[in-house]
């Protein structure tokens, strides 16, 4: 009587009959796995694969604490520039731009579709110690406008009846988009649309991290 008329896979009995059975010995697993590998199944076979990762978060940052005059008037409706001459954009297939050519200022990013956390703060001009305006994220997919809470404050800084606040917002989106940062026109008063001072440049910043 033959001691190896029964297999598991690949693998046969010993003399004694007992079966040692490795992982690679099925026949549905095609590579022996390393040390932290995990399987994947495709294709009707198991495959091993080393795990991917990162340990920077993709990201972009704008805003380094210059002293850059803004490059034009604080308008209801118009969206806020952040001013970087170095800008770290970590986040893959992401873009920064300009919409009117100003240098080293950015009010559009180009994102890929996925979930986002943003924040920014906007540090208007104004032409009286009463000047606010308020301010929000939106992207704009194929035409369409989406805003985005919570929306933050930017005051003058003579006015002790409202504090700056930033912008905050959960972003998801399923397809690319256009982020911007848009200043409110309810709500605003005395913005200034000359003389513009360099405080956006010193103290504006907008941050987006890629969560998902």
């Amino acid at each position: 009587m033959s001691h190896n008329k029964v297999k598991i896979g690949t693998a046969t009995p010993d003399v004694t009959g007992e079966l040692s059975v490795e992982l690679n010995d099925l026949n549905d697993v095609n590579v022996t796995p390393s040390n932290n590998d995990y399987l994947v199944y495709s294709s009707g076979a198991w495959s091993a694969t080393t795990p991917t990762t990162s340990t920077t978060a993709e990201h972009i940052w704008l805003g380094e604490g210059a002293s850059q005059t803004y490059p034009e008037g604080w308008v209801g409706g118009n969206h806020v520039y952040f001013y970087a001459s170095t800008p770290v954009n970590e986040i893959s297939s992401a873009s920064l731009s300009s919409s009117d050519s100003y240098t080293d200022w950015y009010d559009e990013v180009s994102i890929p579709s996925g979930t986002y956390l943003a924040q920014c703060r906007a540090m208007g001009d104004f032409t009286s110690s009463a000047g606010v305006f308020r301010y929000r994220f939106t992207t704009e997919i194929s035409g369409t406008t989406t805003t985005h809470a919570a929306s933050g404050v930017s005051a003058d800084l003579g006015n002790t009846n409202q504090n700056p606040a930033h912008a905050q917002a959960l972003i998801k989106i399923t397809s690319a988009a256009t982020l911007r940062v848009e200043i409110i026109s309810s709500g605003s008063s005395n913005l200034a649309t000359t003389g513009m001072t360099t405080d956006q440049g010193l103290y504006g910043y907008l941050w987006l991290m890629k969560v998902g």
